[in-house]
């Protein structure tokens, strides 16, 4: 696995799950626990059709039942990029204003998205 899954992992984990509310309420070895079984749960990675009959954008979902969170990456332009980002996980987050964020999931989409049509998951069980 990547170094761009990995980062990816973390940052959704911190979106999912704010580090200061989740340690306040367990103990650090329960903590472990919970990231671990988060970085291993798997991404399933779906595409979206609009924009005139073209790839729109992105779903990345983290595999759980439910799903531990969803990433929503519009796209545009003749040399695809993400345009706009948003985190869905109880509450929702635009992701493509954060200046730390931006890079890691724009990272993700050149390395893992970017010219891909089909849906596809990626196995994170090594990342932990």
């Amino acid at each position: 696995m990547t170094d761009t899954v990995l980062d990816l992992m973390k940052m959704l984990f911190k979106l999912a799950y704010p580090t200061r509310k989740l340690k306040s309420t367990m103990t650090a070895s329960d903590f472990a626990r919970h990231r671990r079984d988060f970085l291993r749960r798997g991404l399933c990675c779906t595409p979206y059709g609009g924009n005139y009959g073209k790839l729109a954008g992105w779903l990345v979902c983290v595999v759980g039942s439910p799903p531990k969170g969803t990433l929503v990456l519009e796209i545009s332009g003749p040399n695809p990029h993400v345009s706009d980002a948003y985190w869905f996980y109880g509450r929702s987050k635009r992701i493509s204003t954060d200046t730390k964020a931006l890079p890691i999931v724009e990272a993700f989409f050149n390395e893992h998205l970017n010219g891909q049509h089909e849906a596809f998951g990626l196995d994170t069980k090594g990342l932990a």
